[in-house]
Order: C-alpha cells, then sequence, then structure tokens
C-alpha cells in the first residue's frame, strides 16, 4: 500500500517536474521572428488535398499584430470542394539535431466578419502547423494540426499518410479575431527512425502529447522547415490567419 501511494506521488511530481515544453537550452540554436524573414513559399495543390484554393499572403501588418508586424495568410475555396493552402519557409540543414521546439502566436478572421457558416460552424476547418526534417533517406514530418471538424488536434502518420485524431486532445476551436500562443516540442529517434511527439502548450496550459510514430522513407536530403496550413470548410469561405513572433528552436 505504502509503495502504491509513493508511486502515485513520484508520478505527481514527474507531471509538475518535467514540462511538457520545456525551456530551451542555452546551446539551442534559435530562428526568431521567422513572419518577417524572406523566403516564405506559397502553393495550394502541394497541400493534403491537392485543390487548388484562391490563397496569397503579405508580411510587415501593423494590425493586428503582436509586436507591431504581423504575416497575413488569406484562402477561399470552391463551393463542394475541400481546399487548402500552404506556406512554407525552408531553414537549411539543421540534420544535427534531435530536439524541436516551435511557436507562434496566431489569430484569424474573415471577411466582412463572414466568420460562421448558415449551420453555425466557423468557416474555419483545421490550422495545420508543421515542422519536417529529413535526415539522409528519413523524413520525419511533424504535422499537427487543430481539427474543428473533429474537435480534436491530430498528428501526422508519415508512412500510412493520414491523420491521427487524438480524441483525449481536444481542439480549442479558437473563435475569431483574439491572438492565441502555440508552442510544440518534438524529439526524433534517427537510429530507430521514429518521431516523438512530446508536449505542447496552449495560452501557458501544458499538454502531454506524448505519441510516437515511424519515420517515412524519402530520396536522400538535408533539410529542415516549418509550414502554416489554412483548411476552409465545404463551401469554399473566405479566412485570414494572422500569425506574429513565429520561431523555432533546434539542439
Amino acid at each position: 500500500m505504502r509503495f502504491l501511494i509513493l508511486a502515485a506521488v513520484l508520478c505527481f511530481l514527474a507531471g509538475a517536474l518535467f514540462a511538457q515544453v520545456p525551456t530551451v537550452p542555452s546551446n539551442a540554436k534559435w530562428f526568431s521572428n521567422l513572419d518577417d524573414a524572406s523566403g516564405w513559399i506559397a502553393c495550394s495543390a502541394c497541400a493534403d488535398w491537392g485543390v487548388t484554393s484562391n490563397y496569397w499572403y503579405k508580411q510587415g501588418v501593423t494590425s493586428p499584430s503582436k509586436d507591431g508586424k504581423s504575416m497575413v495568410m488569406y484562402i477561399k475555396g470552391a463551393y463542394g470542394v475541400w481546399a487548402d493552402d500552404l506556406f512554407i519557409k525552408a531553414l537549411g540543414d539543421q540534420t544535427w539535431a534531435r530536439h524541436i521546439e516551435w511557436g507562434l502566436d496566431l489569430l484569424w478572421d474573415a471577411p466582412n466578419n463572414h466568420t460562421k457558416q448558415s449551420n453555425g460552424k466557423y468557416v474555419v476547418q483545421a490550422i495545420e502547423l508543421d515542422t519536417r526534417m529529413i535526415i539522409g533517406d528519413w523524413k520525419y514530418h511533424f504535422g499537427i494540426q487543430c481539427n474543428y471538424a473533429t474537435s480534436t488536434w491530430d498528428i501526422w502518420d508519415n508512412v500510412n499518410k493520414h491523420w491521427l485524431h487524438q480524441y483525449n486532445l481536444p481542439c480549442q476551436k479558437w473563435g475569431p479575431n483574439t491572438w492565441h500562443n502555440v508552442q510544440f516540442y518534438y524529439t526524433i529517434d534517427n537510429t530507430y527512425h521514429y518521431l516523438h511527439y512530446i508536449g505542447m502548450k496552449i495560452d501557458g496550459t501544458q499538454y502531454w502529447i506524448n505519441k510516437t510514430v515511424p519515420a517515412a522513407w524519402v530520396p536522400y536530403s538535408k533539410q529542415y522547415l516549418v509550414q502554416i496550413e489554412q483548411d476552409t470548410d465545404l463551401n469554399g469561405d473566405p479566412w485570414f490567419l494572422f500569425v506574429d513572433q513565429v520561431h523555432t528552436a533546434v539542439w
């Protein structure tokens, strides 16, 4: 009985002492204010569904912003067709790293305040926030999305190429015109080729993800990137996504 009580206490202390998204160590390599950086690539057909949408992005937006300059992304689909876009920032060869922290502030809105469909649901289908490391022949794609349709956070299955709904992690389904802060922490096992989704922090609250998925084999490369995707509803309703203080750290 004493052993069980001690075990329970140790588990509680472990959860309290070891954060799901830890403090980034001093030896980490930082990429800060990526929303202000040049070199973003925008596309639509390269996103999950491969359906072309009307999309664009603009940097240096003064309002709304958190630090005086944000980046806005726009999507508009077509009726009866799921559509998405993708905004990619490549960060070179960081294949020496095995730990990834990345995060940003985000806010969404829609033209003419048309933020809801006729059924009362938001026009946002999902907000996807990814990082990807390719080390030689192995792709470690940390895909994660707040899925408004299923009310879950989802993680990407690299091998089988589909989303895995995390029913223990409900998507916050943020409303419009409010800033939110999100951060994620992952690790890479390049010996046995696995991705470890460790945890996330949403508006200061920590959550365990604690999932492991296998990496996928790809043609040889060395690269690290972050990317942001908008998914719109089946009506193709347009909406804006503002991001600010976009950053990542690797070590």
